[in-house]
């Protein structure tokens, strides 16, 4: 059903909240982030609510702006924008500091409580030093590159790909970490059924820009990078079972070791304040 859902929809639902709450309305992308963001925010002054996608959001945003409602801020992932040069579309909008709310949990003190109780510390050097690679999540974000790559020119070039069902972890080896991309490619385009996109420009723009320098944390998707490592805690980076070691487990365990600390050090923090400051009385976090 959420697939139907639209912003006016998104809109009454934040009215109807606020005839019972004078508080900040913090919209997010989706019911995980709520989780994340309910164990940090204050929640006499600030009540969170999913908007089911980042386009929603947005079109929820400019429509409560569009009749003065007060109190409202949404924040989204940055995706491909900053890459692409973008910036936010209103000052109640702000943008996640990396790729998405997933890269920053990666790169915080999360990750080491992660690792520390699921992780073997020598299967995890093992696999750094095959990769001539001192840290775990570029190493992860690395291998998850060709596929972000491909996210990044069907949005570029408007090639409107498909990318439902295809779970990165699906594609990689269990005992090495290795990603099959041409197979992602091959299930990617077998999903998208357009007979109009040349393949063979298509892989030739892939491995131009694979030959780039790019920002790790703004270029690939979070989510890819935790598929990876809850694949590779099964086996080449630990001794966990599928069942502990899923993708949404290990997405649950991060968000659990996230601290109100570990997000009082990213921009997105200080943005957020700076909000509160120009929208009194409103607040998010505790004064």
């Amino acid at each position: 059903m959420k697939q139907y859902l639209t912003a006016d929809d998104i809109v009454a639902e934040v009215e109807m909240v606020r005839t019972q709450f004078k508080g900040t309305v913090l919209l997010l992308e989706g019911d995980t982030d709520c989780r994340l963001l309910d164990q940090l925010i204050d929640s006499p002054l600030c009540r969170t609510l999913p908007g089911h996608g980042k386009q929603r959001v947005l079109e929820a945003v400019s429509k409560l702006e569009a009749v003065n409602f007060k109190g409202i801020l949404a924040i989204v992932d940055s995706d491909f924008w900053r890459v692409l040069g973008r910036h936010s579309p209103s000052p109640n909008v702000i943008m996640t500091d990396h790729h998405d709310l997933e890269i920053m949990l990666l790169r915080s003190r999360a990750i080491d409580k992660v690792l520390s109780e699921f992780s073997s510390d020598n299967k995890v050097a093992t696999y750094l030093n095959e990769r001539d690679n001192d840290d775990l999540v570029s190493a992860l974000l690395e291998a998850s590159l060709p596929l972000a790559v491909l996210r990044f020119i069907s949005i570029r070039d408007s090639l409107s790909l498909k990318f439902e069902g295809v779970e990165i972890e699906s594609y990689t080896n269990l005992k090495t970490l290795d990603v099959d991309f041409p197979s992602i490619l091959s299930r990617v385009l077998q999903i998208t059924g357009d007979p109009s996109i040349d393949i063979s420009a298509l892989n030739e723009e892939i491995k131009t820009a694979l030959k780039r320098d790019h920002d790790l944390d703004q270029m690939c998707n979070g989510h890819d990078a935790v598929g990876l490592l809850s694949h590779g805690l099964r086996r080449a980076l630990g001794s966990c079972s599928a069942a502990v070691a899923s993708a949404d487990n290990v997405g649950r365990m991060l968000r659990m070791a996230f601290e109100l600390r570990d997000l009082q050090e990213t921009t997105l923090y200080l943005e957020v304040r700076a909000w509160e400051a120009r929208n009194v009385p409103f607040q998010v976090f505790a004064a």
